[in-house]
């Protein structure tokens, strides 16, 4: 543990930017599930989970999608999902999904806040980068097997992991291979609010509310949540990873070839009880009575009784397959005692599939109270008929999609180190990288059943065995249903769509992308001080050959950095950091163009001047190393962040003489800035002569950004860009 915390200490003390380093004891001696897991102790870092373990990483409180990514020195992407994602379960990003990759296979995580030009370009919030295990980190015959068991108190299942490494070295050489596996059920139950919206109520019998009442819910005066669910997530998995590494390494030459794969698979089952009837809201038109109602201050309905008013319940099973593959091959060479040559070059090729998730949708009628004034995170939703009871229940409707998506990177960077004197070292270098995305999308939607057959179908047709009680949500029971086995019983292909006779909607994208940097760094190293100036030339070209296969989005950008520092004495350093850096437009932003909206007479359409987002970035750090046992850390950060891509209307310069009048056309451009600032503190205190330490970190994140309406493009308000506590 003290060789561990030395050498991560060493790593972030010897880099030229302010940064966060977590080397292989720190992973593993906790029992970390994946690399998420293992970053949340970073100060700084917060994550996203999925099933009860970590999957995305938040970089000083912005959007996993503004992180960059790198792995044994170069950019990387995979994709996984969560099915608590809602509309965008399958939303592609440029995020990182951490629970692909088990935790024992990486020796060093390190997080850079401050970028510097000798770096890979493209995370405004902040670069992480991995490294996988090597032979020549430990000289010698290496055998480690691990086993470890957990144990889930919902599902009442033991989670199993193993993980085992071997490896060995001859003189310069050395070869490691190493293993991890993990199967584990979950389940995760509670309530999900969404989709607040100012709603004018229509169709309902508002006699028992006063006139007032009356009149604000036919207006729309207040603020209406439409997603009331209660919700059941139940899933099981199996990951599995392995890495073999093959290393030389002598006084002037090190070389180093890594293969590393990656495989998550599971099934999930989701099942949703939720009032769903006009606008998602309890209402079924000419039917339902409004009989009470209460609004708050901030006009928000916090509390709604109704009578005769629709209920709706929603069973849905997916199975999920991720594969990941990566090579990389390193080589540095000194040359001589002033130059050094260094080279990479790497493959990453990610899948994500789902080959089938199947919906279906049952419906009843029952009174409702949907109650927020406890809370306006929890709803207290209550029923009057018995949820579980067959009879109340018809077959609506189901949904069958099939989607998979391939993400893969071809990168190669040269470097070149010469030391003029011992005090001033000039760097230069250049890197291109390759990039690719090819999405499929199939779905056959709005099956219904009494279609099918000619009759309303009931829950009581279906067999006795495919339908039971979901008794594993807290407030309330409902039924649930055996949705591909009740699928097949009407004649559908649950498995593949394409056996199947109903109209099959489809979508493909394919978005390729060029990238090129040329950079040069300047650094001296004085007795109390050491600056590295730099300045980085970035050319990018993105195609989109679905949407604009003529009209790639093409820019150049000049990213100049400074980062130094200044050694006040034996154990207190400042740290400064100024810099420019960007992120590309999102892959869902490259495929904006080709969905319209009927009902609400939009057209949405593909820009071809889209611009990546900016950030001028200011860092500051105060450092201090009081043993070799204790550190302290307290940083200041400020981010001006530029050419924000929000929804906005199309101007009327670019709108074709062909589009249709009284349409509203909007795209997405680069119409909005915004500003974040932060601060972070760090204290890490082992005991002496004890095997007792004790780590606190606290962060805080603010800034501001204008909220645009996605439904017609115009500016509504200013809101908390980000906010984050640790």
């Amino acid at each position: 543990m003290r060789y561990s915390l030395a050498s991560s200490r060493n790593l972030k003390h010897n880099n030229k930017t302010i940064s966060e380093a977590i080397s292989a004891q720190d992973i593993t001696d906790i029992p970390n599930t994946n690399l998420a897991e293992a970053l949340q102790y970073i100060p700084g870092v917060a994550i996203t989970r999925e099933a009860g373990e970590g999957r995305q990483v938040s970089i000083r409180g912005n959007y996993p999608d503004f992180s960059l990514v790198t792995l044994n020195g170069m950019p990387v992407l995979a994709n996984n999902d969560s099915p608590m994602d809602s509309r965008v379960q399958k939303q592609r990003d440029r995020s990182f999904d951490f629970n692909i990759l088990p935790a024992e296979l990486f020796k060093q995580i390190h997080v850079i806040k401050a970028y510097s030009a000798d770096k890979i370009a493209g995370g405004i919030s902040g670069t992480m980068a991995l490294q996988t295990i090597n032979p020549l980190d430990n000289e010698g015959f290496k055998f480690i097997i691990t086993p470890e068991v957990g144990y889930n108190d919902y599902v009442g299942t033991g989670a199993k992991r193993y993980s085992s490494l071997i490896s060995n070295t001859w003189n310069n050489w050395g070869v490691l291979a190493s293993v991890a596996y993990t199967t584990r059920e979950s389940l995760e139950q509670g309530a999900n609010t969404f989709r607040w919206r100012n709603i004018a109520i229509d169709g309902a019998d508002l006699s028992a509310l006063t006139q007032s009442q009356a009149l604000h819910l036919t207006q729309g005066d207040y603020i209406v949540p439409r997603g009331n669910r209660y919700s059941v997530w139940q899933a099981t998995q199996q990951r599995f990873g392995a890495n073999l590494s093959v290393e030389y390494k002598n006084e002037t030459t090190h070389f180093d070839f890594d293969m590393l794969s990656g495989f998550l698979k599971g099934e999930r089952h989701e099942y949703h009880l939720y009032p769903r009837g006009d606008q998602s809201t309890p209402i079924i038109k000419g039917l339902t009575t409004i009989t009470d109602i209460q609004a708050n201050e901030n006009n928000e309905l916090v509390y709604a009784r109704y009578k005769n008013a629709r209920v709706a319940t929603e069973s849905r099973t997916q199975e999920i397959n991720t594969a990941y593959q990566q090579s990389v091959l390193s080589l540095t060479q000194q040359v001589d005692k002033n130059w050094k040559v260094s080279a990479i070059l790497g493959k990453e090729q990610s899948k994500y599939d789902i080959p089938y998730s199947n919906k279906i949708y049952t419906q009843g009628i029952s009174d409702v109270t949907v109650d927020y004034r406890k809370t306006p995170f929890y709803a207290d939703i209550n029923y009057s008929e018995n949820l579980k009871n067959p009879t109340m229940w018809q077959m609506h409707h189901g949904d069958i999609e099939q989607y998979n998506s391939n993400s893969e990177y071809t990168f190669a960077k040269l470097d070149f180190q010469y030391d003029i004197n011992s005090l001033i070292t000039l760097q230069f270098g250049v890197d291109w990288t390759l990039f690719e995305n090819k999405m499929y999308n199939a779905q056959q939607n709005d099956i219904f059943f009494n279609k099918l057959t000619n009759t309303p179908q009931q829950l009581t047709d279906l067999p006795t065995s495919y339908v039971s009680s979901q008794n594993a949500h807290k407030n309330l029971q409902w039924l649930k249903i055996n949705t591909n086995e009740a699928l097949k019983l009407y004649g559908i292909d649950p498995y593949n769509i394409q056996n199947n006779s109903s109209s099959i909607t489809t979508e493909a994208e394919h978005i390729q992308e060029y990238s090129r940097g040329t950079y040069t760094l300047l650094s001296t190293e004085q007795t109390q001080w050491e600056a590295h100036i730099g300045l980085r030339y970035q050319s990018e070209s993105i195609t989109s050959h679905t949407q604009a296969p003529y009209s790639p989005i093409s820019y150049s950008l000049w990213l100049p950095t400074f980062n130094g520092s200044y050694f006040i004495n034996d154990k207190w350093r400042l740290r400064a950091g100024l810099s420019k850096n960007y992120s590309k437009p999102l892959l869902n932003s490259l495929s904006f163009d080709g969905s319209n909206d009927t009902p609400n007479s939009t057209n949405y359409t593909f820009n071809s001047s889209l611009k990546p987002y900016l950030s001028y970035n200011t860092d500051i750090s105060l450092e201090a190393d009081f043993s070799s046992r204790s550190t302290f850390n307290i940083s200041l950060f400020y981010k001006d962040l530029d050419d924000y891509i929000v929804t906005t209307q199309v101007p009327l310069s670019e709108i074709s003489q062909s589009t249709t009048p009284d349409i509203n056309n909007l795209w997405l451009s680069n119409a909005e800035t915004a500003y974040q600032w932060g601060a972070e503190i760090s204290l890490n205190y082992l005991i002496h002569n004890s095997d007792w330490g004790i780590n606190l970190q606290t962060t805080y994140n603010k800034g501001k950004v204008t909220y645009y309406d996605s439904n017609n493009g115009s500016a509504v308000f200013k809101k908390t860009y980000l906010f984050y506590l640790k």
